[in-house]
């Protein structure tokens, strides 16, 4: 079946331009009562769609802009809010041809279920227009509906407040699958991705216990946030996402994420123009990139023709987080099972944390990149020799070992997410998505940087997509980050160096 067969058989009707490219798009307004109310907009009637993809967080989210000429909606259709009005959006492009592998057809396809958050007018481009904001239904249910304790609990094989807290205590994996399970009841069990072996797609391996006693109306996606602050794989960080093509979630961590990227990598983008010899295409650093992994389809496919860099430029770290990443920090914490104060002063140390980092988000990519040495993508003080005595001391009400849980975690992802940060800007494509990978090259005709190449090139992980429709135009805002960095010989390098340059 063809991509375009997806918005049904009245295609004419959905036609639109962008980048000189067909595309369908097709937004059907629904009211959430029993009027029944709805309209069906074909694209022209959009001015600005922003569809927006992050890694971290499990949905979409979206903003439009929509023509209302004449007053249009005030006749056809009355906004009821309160989340009582919902839009149906999709948008793909107009093909008669089959994806090509590893891409299906429905990984082309943009279409979501949206409740409209805020509707205000405003004037666009001289015109009267209605801006509206929008969150899929699934993250509207989750954060409108008031976390039950009692029936996470039954879900979880019951409990009893007079109990420990020990003894009321489950795996943080328990609660997440029991809050999902106990907020979307019509999805029967069915919540989770299956792998090939039926089993749920929910990386859980050595997560540990936490007790959940919330005071008050607290929102489900509120105690979830909580809970996942707390979840591992074999102690990695891991992210909870809802796939946009089979609607429903999975838990994965970032090192098994890195460990199987040639899996999770299916787009290249390019510095330069490509040439007609696509032999000569090769990057300056040599890795096993993602087209030669598929056999040139990332360059034939139907993405490839999107695939040139329009704009560049990278974020740098704030160099204040150094004192907070690599501070000593002992941890104090009261331990009911020995009656006595604990102060932990190896769990938090900088060692330990730099040693994790490696193993789980370096490491894995040493098998693409033979002839270089890869390290840790961030920049430790020139000399730790100030730091050895800058002590922090962390306290928390918490168990000790949810405390030393959390803040691993935390330190892990602040050091892989709130380091360098890489934006591109690209002819769309609508088969781009958050938390995948993307091959950054560099074509020969452009002049060799190899300090630059050391810094930028490579495969990135991409925790931000935004598919952006504005009059005919569509265009991509990709955010990646990069856990590590080839190192440069010192014997090309080492003239240069600040050493040797105070030296002389």
């Amino acid at each position: 079946m063809a991509i375009s067969n997806y918005i049904g058989s009245d295609q004419e009707l959905f036609k639109y331009q962008y980048n000189g490219d067909d595309y369908l798009v097709c937004g059907s307004f629904v009211s959430l009562d029993d009027s029944g109310n709805g309209i069906l907009l074909k694209g022209n009637a959009f001015k600005y769609i922003e569809i927006v993809d992050n890694i971290y967080h499990p949905f979409h989210t979206a903003e439009i802009i929509v023509n209302n000429n004449l007053n249009f909606f005030d006749k056809e259709y009355n906004f009821l809010g309160n989340g009582r009005d919902m839009l149906v959006l999709t948008i793909l492009p107009n093909s008669d041809q089959d994806a090509i592998l590893p891409h299906n057809n429905e990984d082309f396809v943009l279409k979501f279920e949206f409740i409209i958050t805020e509707c205000i007018d405003i004037n666009y481009e001289n015109a009267l227009c209605k801006r509206l904001k929008l969150v899929e239904a699934k993250e509207y249910k989750l954060s409108e509906t008031f976390f039950n304790i009692a029936g996470v609990q039954r879900s979880l094989g019951g409990f009893s407040y007079l109990s420990s807290n020990e003894g009321n205590a489950k795996p943080t994996s328990s609660w997440i699958k029991s809050i999902l399970s106990n907020v979307y009841t019509e999805m029967n069990d069915n919540i989770f991705i299956k792998d090939k072996e039926g089993k749920d797609f929910f990386e859980e391996s050595n997560c540990i216990n936490i007790d959940i006693t919330p005071h008050g109306a607290i929102p489900n996606i509120s105690v979830l946030n909580y809970v996942l602050q707390f979840h591992t794989h074999n102690e990695s960080p891991c992210i909870l996402r809802f796939d946009r093509v089979k609607k429903k979630f999975f838990v994965l961590s970032y090192n098994t994420l890195f460990s199987n990227s040639e899996l999770f990598c299916k787009d290249e983008i390019h510095f330069g123009r490509q040439s007609n010899e696509i032999e000569k295409n090769t990057p300056d650093i040599e890795y096993d990139y993602f087209s030669r992994i598929w056999g040139e389809y990332a360059l034939l496919g139907n993405s490839g023709k999107n695939s040139q860099i329009i704009e560049f430029y990278r974020e740098n770290p704030d160099a204040a987080l150094i004192l907070k990443f690599f501070s000593k920090e002992g941890m104090s914490s009261y331990s009911r099972a020995h009656g006595a104060f604990m102060y932990n002063t190896q769990a938090l140390a900088p060692e330990e944390i730099i040693q994790k980092y490696n193993k789980l988000f370096v490491e894995p990519f040493k098998k693409l990149f033979n002839k270089n040495e890869l390290t840790y993508n961030f920049i430790l003080p020139q000399s730790t020799a100030h730091m050895q005595n800058a002590w922090k001391t962390v306290t928390d009400s918490l168990p000790p070992e949810m405390n030393e849980e959390k803040i691993k975690i935390k330190k892990l992802s602040n050091l892989l997410n709130l380091n360098y940060t890489y934006m591109f800007k690209l002819k769309g494509s609508t088969v781009r998505k958050a938390a995948t990978f993307v091959d950054v090259l560099k074509f020969n005709n452009i002049d060799t940087d190899e300090r630059y190449d050391f810094n930028n090139l490579g495969r990135h992980l991409v925790t931000t997509v935004k598919h952006i429709f504005t009059e005919n135009t569509y265009f991509n805002k990709i955010e990646t980050i990069k856990p590590y960095k080839l190192t440069p010989s010192q014997s090309k390098y080492g003239m240069n160096s600040i050493n040797n340059l105070l030296k002389s």
